[in-house]
């Protein structure tokens, strides 16, 4: 829909100031556009119908996106047929200054609204301010990479989604790194800024900026590890990105990992990375935490062998004890070098949330950490009091270990 349509739903309006007096009419041009728009958004028979973004007015890089159809509204899908069976919809309506949506998701949400002449609906209520922005063109992140790779959607697979991710718009890179699915048949592709490279010594020093690696799920470690080691002595903040689907398939999202060191011994590369260290950044270690990566769902910590879930609950415990553990523990990883990129990132993913889950512990059980008392009842901010240091070993699977 053109935005001339978008806005030709609020005709009514502007037909009844063009029925006034000239006198009146000229007072009007003197009014403030801000009084004009309430004026405009007092009528209760807006239509919408199109592509918005949903945005919080205070963070415009993460949006949901509504898509409407006679204010019929959808999240990031297509608005069915009326007579569709099984069809549902939310039904936005306008009515004495109100925008009510029954319902978003699982609220009936009402809020108070003006619509400037952009056609942007700003909403207010007790708990927030959103915008509602009609969009036109938008790209989805499937056509985004399909664009880049000019290949079949088959060939290039990201991992869809993260729970700790940060969204934004893969356009807006500083640098990207695209690394294609290489199997038997073919090559694994390395694209550099929209540019194949040939190998990763064509990337120049980083000059202090990021960049962003777009990983097909099905590439290896054998393959990422020599990539990330290369980008992290030219100085490149490395990002890792995954699909977004839930609130829009326009975006990607990107989980980042503060890496300190990467050694490579034989067939064997060393990582160490320093999560949220700001406040403790003296990397003394005294206990360690060892984990064995059997695969997506499989892992070996202490003498037992459990699932990804279980897994990060043994670390949050772990950690959470007490002051040594909380402080002072490096969690080991040691991975084959044939696991799964989609594997490695849902690893990362996990950790992340650990942090989340350890910033919100309610009953932190470190009877003898001078700081218990301040870290339970809030004095102290948790995101800095639990750092999480990791040391992941990366080696080739021989055949005593397969």
């Amino acid at each position: 829909m053109m935005r001339s349509d978008f806005l030709r739903s609020f005709a009514p309006c502007r037909r009844a100031v063009r029925s006034l007096p000239l006198k009146m009419k000229k007072q009007l041009t003197s009014i403030s556009i801000l009084m004009l728009t309430i004026l405009l958004a007092s009528c209760s028979n807006v239509k919408l119908n199109g592509h918005f973004h949903l945005e919080c007015v205070n963070d415009n890089t993460q949006f949901q996106v509504w898509n409407i159809k006679n204010n019929r509204m959808v999240i990031n899908r297509e608005v069915c047929k009326s007579g569709e069976e099984d069809c549902f919809s939310s039904q936005i309506k306008f009515t004495g200054g109100k925008i009510m949506v029954e319902p978003w998701v699982d609220i009936d949400y009402e809020a108070d609204y003006e619509i400037d002449d952009k056609g942007i609906i700003t909403m207010k209520n007790e708990r927030n301010i959103l915008k509602l922005v009609p969009h036109f063109n938008c790209v989805s992140n499937l056509d985004y990479f399909q664009n880049k790779t000019q290949t079949d959607p088959d060939t290039f697979q990201l991992v869809q989604e993260s729970m700790t991710g940060n969204s934004r718009l893969p356009s807006s890179y500083e640098n990207e790194l695209i690394v294609t699915y290489a199997n038997a048949e073919s090559k694994s592709e390395l694209i550099l800024n929209s540019k194949y490279i040939n190998s990763i010594d064509e990337i120049p020093k980083s000059n202090g900026k990021s960049i962003w690696l777009h990983i097909d799920k099905r590439v290896t470690l054998k393959q990422i590890a020599p990539i990330i080691a290369d980008l992290n002595e030219k100085g490149f903040k490395q990002y890792f990105s995954a699909l977004s689907i839930r609130e829009n398939n326009e975006e990607i999202q990107l989980l980042s990992r503060n890496i300190k060191s990467i050694s490579k011994e034989k067939e064997k590369y060393q990582i160490e990375i320093c999560e949220f260290c700001e406040k403790y950044p003296i990397n003394q270690i005294d206990s360690i935490l060892k984990i064995e990566v059997l695969g997506l769902e499989k892992y070996y910590i202490q003498s037992d062998t459990v699932d990804l879930f279980q897994t990060r609950n043994k670390i949050v415990r772990y950690l959470g004890k007490s002051r040594t553990s909380r402080l002072n523990t490096q969690i080991q990883f040691e991975f084959s070098d044939n696991l799964s990129y989609e594997n490695y990132f849902s690893l990362m993913d996990e950790i992340n949330f650990v942090h989340i889950e350890l910033s919100e512990i309610m009953n932190y059980k470190g009877k003898e950490d001078e700081d218990m008392e301040d870290i339970r009842n809030g004095k102290l901010d948790k995101k800095k009091e639990f750092p999480i240091r990791i040391k992941e070993v990366i080696k080739r699977k021989t055949a005593e270990n397969k």
